[in-house]
């Protein structure tokens, strides 16, 4: 509702400054017309001008427009006028309105391309066991991703990059720990503590559990997050999370 009424806003705006065209061409043409006929009323009182005949004869046309020249002069110098404003004034409503097209055209986009990410991780999360709708802002998570999109801009975000790159890092950090680990010095809790903090800059919020079905559910959610790299960083690819080596 609220891209409709900004869509609705601004075709307003834009109507407006139509109108403001109109009047203003309206008021120029309004204004010689009146100084032409005023000037043409004045030359008419003239005693010279009252013994002219009246006559459609070459003679009678060019003595007509010498006698009435600065009325017409006028006349001529407002739609000269006119032409100037309307062609400037075109130009100018023709880029706006090339404009609101444009901004309308990318908001559309916007709102069609978020649609498609919900309902991808939607349909995404569905097949999970272990993860839940409830932990995953795919709003939030879209909005990281693509921060310009509703200027029609989907390029990927730094900010997602560096989120992405805390996440592999945990994996990264995780497997050089379980393969110096002794006697089972692994320590899980620590590891689940930077997952879960890394999990939350891209929108996905989980808790503690125990050391079975925190695995799992960590490993679809990698999973998942594979998953809508590859479906929509189509403009700079990401690559794969590493594997885990700590299960």
């Amino acid at each position: 509702m609220s891209g409709r009424r900004n869509i609705m806003s601004r075709k307003s705006v834009t109507d407006g400054r139509i109108l403001v065209l109109a009047l203003v061409l309206a008021l120029v043409l309004l204004l010689g017309l009146c100084v032409a006929v005023a000037i043409f009323w004045a030359t008419r009182g003239d005693p010279a001008v009252k013994e002219l005949e009246f006559c459609f004869s070459n003679k009678c046309v060019d003595l007509f427009k010498k006698t009435f020249e600065n009325a017409i002069s006028v006349i001529s110098l407002t739609f000269s006028v006119l032409v100037a404003i309307a062609t400037v004034g075109g130009i100018f409503v023709a880029l706006l309105v090339y404009r609101e097209t444009v901004r309308a055209n990318s908001l559309s986009n916007h709102i069609s391309h978020l649609a498609l990410f919900r309902s991808y991780v939607e349909k995404e999360v569905g097949r999970m066991n272990m993860l839940r709708e409830s932990s995953v802002d795919s709003h939030c998570w879209y909005v990281l991703m693509f921060p310009q999109s509703r200027v029609g801009d989907t390029t990927i975000s730094f900010e997602y990059n560096r989120a992405f790159e805390e996440i592999r890092k945990c994996i990264l950090s995780s497997n050089s720990s379980a393969t110096r680990a002794e006697n089972g010095s692994f320590r899980f809790l620590a590891h689940q503590d930077q997952v879960i903090a890394a999990l939350k800059g891209v929108g996905l919020t989980i808790r503690r559990q125990p050391r079975m079905e925190f695995f799992e559910l960590e490993g679809e959610i990698y999973q998942l997050i594979d998953s809508v790299n590859s479906a929509f960083c189509y403009s700079e690819p990401i690559e794969r999370l590493p594997d885990r080596r700590y299960r």
